[in-house]
């Protein structure tokens, strides 16, 4: 298919398949709309304000600012680290078996609960209620047509139909009438606090449970999703763990050497290095003294240790 120029700002053209690229990081919901004919035409509107900011902002050096380079190197740290995350999540792995066991050990939640459909004619008395039920009985009217002639409740339109419910979606009285009465007999008036019913109940679906194979791509989908975030965690938990490692030979040891934190932790320079600067950026003040050619607290004191709470109390 042909890639069409669409538009062509400060000599950068702006292609189909540039649109599409944009459209297709946008949610579902909201390509929908963007894929219309004006959804289109003001994405490219945008497109292009942002070429020609983009355009505005070179000409005037903002690329050469150190608040540009600083920003611009925090993101690329973020997105190394999102990187880097999703390829450890992505060696993540359910097995069928694994499937299989959830299923068998957890079977009560994966069971449709016990539902009736039924029909009702709602009115103030019970007298009312019982002379509706002997013309239904004697045949003189159907139970539907009786609802859409005696019915008080909106649900007369559709001849008493309440659809399929289940146990705790109607009040007491009325769900153990429903739940206890015989399919396609007409019930004697029950009262509530919405006044006289008239129940006919045309179907019973007893409790039943789905089968592995009607559950199984979904629940496996489900426990990967809680492996990668349980995985996710112990992965964090490590490096926090492995962090606070460092925090403390510094803490205790004032003027420790990068050298002797390796050797005391089994981690390699860089680590070390990268756990320091993380440090730093949660409030730990992290100085290198330049007389031992080591690593200290300034004033020797730790946040994360609570040092300065420790020291107003």
């Amino acid at each position: 298919m042909e890639n069409k120029v669409l538009a062509v700002v400060a000599g950068n053209e702006i292609t189909q398949k540039d649109l599409e690229d944009i459209i297709n990081k946008y949610p579902e919901d909201r390509r929908m709309y963007l894929n219309t004919e004006r959804g289109r035409k003001e994405l490219l509107e945008q497109t292009i304000a942002f070429e020609l900011f983009n355009k505005f902002g070179n000409e005037i050096g903002l690329d050469n600012t150190d608040e540009y380079k600083n920003t611009l190197n925090s993101l690329a740290k973020e997105l190394l680290t999102q990187m880097s995350v999703q390829k450890i999540l992505s060696d993540v792995t359910v097995t069928e078996e694994e499937v299989k066991k959830f299923y068998e050990d957890n079977k009560e939640q994966f069971m449709d609960k016990e539902t009736v459909s039924a029909k009702h004619i709602l009115v103030e008395s019970e007298e009312a209620a019982k002379k509706i039920k002997e013309e239904i009985d004697n045949g003189s009217i159907s139970f539907e047509d009786a609802a859409a002639k005696y019915s008080s409740c909106p649900s007369k339109e559709e001849g008493g139909n309440l659809g399929e419910f289940g146990r705790g979606m109607m009040v007491p009285e009325f769900e153990n009438m429903a739940f206890s009465s015989e399919v396609g007999k007409v019930t004697d008036p029950v009262q509530t606090q919405f006044g006289y019913h008239l129940i006919k109940v045309d179907a019973k679906n007893e409790p039943k449970t789905s089968e592995f194979d009607e559950v199984k791509d979904k629940l496996k989908k489900l426990l990967l999703d809680a492996y990668k975030c349980e995985d996710r965690a112990v992965e964090y938990s490590r490096i926090l763990e492995k962090g606070l490692m460092v925090l403390s030979l510094i803490r205790n040891e004032p003027g420790i050497s990068i050298k002797e934190i390796c050797e005391k932790t089994q981690l390699n320079k860089r680590t070390v290095q990268r756990y320091i600067e993380t440090l730093r950026t949660v409030g730990e003040s992290i100085v290198y003294d330049r007389k031992t050619h080591g690593y200290c607290l300034e004033h020797g004191k730790s946040l994360v240790y609570g040092d300065y709470f420790n020291e107003q109390k």
